[in-house]
């Protein structure tokens, strides 16, 4: 298969995404591939070879489960919500993550009540776009799966049914896909104006990734934000990016789940994730970098320190002014609230346990240690 890749990320028409998540620098978070190729206009890149028939995806035991990538086993192949984690544009999860599932290092990521409130409200979500647009729904059972890298894959919601037809040939004739989504109201402001391609990053590429496995031309993205404020959404095929998705997943597949190899964590937490055990007496003798970073670390500690009693004295001032009063108003605007809360029970198991420790038993297990860090400042 010939294909045109590029190794940077091509400009996505995304303001409100790139403000938030920071789309515009996905190869900063992205470590660098090995592919080749220039980048061309969209217009004169190749598209991808890809499979046309559908291939099903290996169900779970329990069949009940609504058809989605995230209630299948999902170690053995990269889809619409593993890439954006890749990327580094997810806040849900890291490449770390996605690696530790697809090496079978942690269980692949488990049905739960968010996931089965999706698919509950699919069905809702795609009535109300078949009555904004006038256009039926086809809801997808079956995998997407590319030709040449069966380990790229994807289940998209829906097809849209754009003709007077309703039959097979028409619906994968159309090449239109539906995507629903929910979105809670404090996340309303990642979203942009209605009919624009204005969504949240990692929506982006999901929807990129599956117009680059169903070759499709274009994706609509129906989002019900909260429960009373529906919108439609259109994303228009990127083959530049489509390109670039392709390199990065590539990249991340042969040389981090084949080879093991787990990526480079971005955060303390993927730090823990990769590293949970230490080797007891294993030490490491530090480089002079590494000895100044930790005299750094133990500046800014102190700065840190500093600026938090800073704090702690105008959050006092604050108090002594609002004495017995709950609520501190700034030209008729609240600009603090001191209120108390509401009684609560307090279970005190240390002295149940001195009583009854007996009762305790049944509902205790051991539990792994965790690892602490402790940085000394260097003498």
């Amino acid at each position: 298969m010939k294909t045109n890749v590029t190794k940077s990320a091509p400009a996505m028409h995304t303001p409100a995404a790139t403000q938030t998540l920071g789309i515009a620098g996905l190869t900063g978070s992205a470590e660098s591939g090995s592919g080749s190729g220039s980048k061309s206009g969209s217009k004169s890149s190749k598209a991808h070879s890809l499979e046309t028939p559908l291939q099903p995806l290996t169900k779970r035991a329990d069949q009940s489960s609504p058809p989605s990538e995230t209630a299948w086993d999902r170690s053995g192949f990269l889809g619409g919500s593993d890439i954006a984690a890749v990327l580094g544009v997810s806040t849900y999860r890291s490449a770390v993550d996605v690696w530790l599932e697809k090496t079978q290092r942690t269980p692949s990521q488990a049905d739960s009540l968010i996931f089965r409130f999706g698919h509950f409200a699919e069905e809702f979500i795609a009535r109300e776009y078949t009555r904004a647009r006038g256009w039926p729904t086809h809801a997808e059972q079956t995998s997407l799966v590319h030709k040449q890298y069966p380990y790229l894959q994807a289940h998209i919601d829906r097809w849209v049914i754009t003709d007077a037809s309703s039959d097979k040939a028409a619906l994968t004739s159309t090449k239109r896909i539906l995507e629903c989504k929910t979105s809670h109201p404090q996340q309303a402001h990642l979203w942009g104006e209605p009919g624009t391609d204005q969504i949240p990053a990692s929506y982006y590429i999901q929807c990129a990734w599956y117009m680059m496995l169903a070759q499709s031309p274009i994706c609509d993205v129906a989002v019900l934000i909260g429960n009373n404020d529906f919108r439609i959404y259109t994303i228009k095929q990127d083959i530049d990016l489509e390109n670039f998705l392709l390199e990065r997943a590539l990249h991340f597949w042969q040389e981090h789940v084949l080879k093991k190899q787990a990526p480079t964590p971005r955060s303390e937490n993927d730090c823990r994730k990769i590293y949970p055990k230490a080797q007891a007496s294993k030490s490491i003798e530090a480089l002079p970098p590494l000895v100044e970073a930790v005299k750094e670390y133990h500046a800014l500690q102190k700065l840190i320190k500093v600026q938090e009693e800073q704090c702690s004295q105008i959050k006092q001032t604050v108090m002594q002014t609002l004495g017995d009063a709950e609520t501190l108003t700034h030209l008729g605007k609240i600009i603090a609230t001191w209120k108390s809360s509401k009684p609560s029970i307090k279970t005190d198991y240390q002295q149940l346990a001195l009583e009854h420790p007996d009762w305790l038993i049944p509902y205790q297990s051991q539990q792994e240690g965790s690892r602490r860090l402790l940085i000394k400042e260097p003498s």
